[in-house]
């Protein structure tokens, strides 16, 4: 059985990949533990929010570690990856924003930062969902009209923004859970951090389009999912 562990800011991130992870998956040959972390002293305490059950027939173990805070993300993946690493686990994801601690072009110093902790961790890699993980929702334009019927691509052009025309999505949107809010406001919906809200963006996404279309947009969603490609792909 392979193992990999994902380490996560808060919520949006853990019910997306989770989400993401299904879409493309077989339920048969995946197992999914979820977890959260809380407290500030080391180790930090853990919750486990949900588990699949293994089976014979499970062939990719997945946990995900959701730290409930942008600032220990890498703490809490340097924390542990000596343990998960003799319990089997043998690839290490880290998902973390830039915003609001750095901006778009301070990216490679942010990389540089959070990579000096983790330089001599296998199979171990950082993603920074540019500026937030928001961003790449906002780029898959297929799931705005199931949001709202007339939530259409032309009425968010002719009202706000003209996202067909972009050619930087990650540059371009500097704090893209507002900018995510505005555009749902056009037809009297909003965007939220309440697991209400993320639930229904990400059951409205379309996966088939971030897979083959909106990661040629986004490299750091088309980092996410290269690596995961890396270990499901036999």
């Amino acid at each position: 059985m392979k193992r990999l562990a994902i380490f996560l800011e808060g919520k949006t991130e853990q019910i997306f990949i989770d989400k993401f992870l299904r879409e493309f998956i077989s339920m048969q040959n995946l197992a999914i533990e979820t977890v959260e972390a809380s407290g500030t002293e080391c180790p930090r305490f853990t919750t486990i929010i949900s588990s699949d059950n293994l089976t014979n027939q499970t062939k990719y173990e997945v946990l995900l570690f959701n730290s409930c805070s942008d600032r220990r993300v890498i703490s809490d993946l340097v924390e542990r990856y000596e343990n998960l690493k003799n319990e089997g686990y043998n690839s290490f994801l880290a998902i973390r924003d830039l915003y609001p601690e750095y901006t778009y072009d301070e990216r490679d110093e942010a990389k540089e930062d959070s990579h000096f902790f983790i330089r001599d961790f296998e199979n171990t890699t950082i993603i920074y969902a540019t500026m937030e993980v928001e961003t790449w929702f906002i780029a898959e334009l297929n799931h705005y009209p199931k949001i709202d019927t007339r939530l259409t691509v032309e009425n968010i052009k002719n009202n706000l923004i003209n996202l067909e025309s972009m050619d930087n999505f990650e540059k371009d949107m500097v704090e893209p859970s507002k900018q995510l809010n505005k555009i749902y406001n056009l037809v009297d919906k909003h965007w939220s951090k309440s697991e209400k809200g993320i639930v229904r963006t990400v059951n409205n996404l379309d996966y088939e389009n971030l897979y083959y279309n909106t990661r040629e947009q986004m490299p750091s969603l088309n980092q996410l999912i290269t690596k995961l490609d890396e270990f499901f792909i036999d």
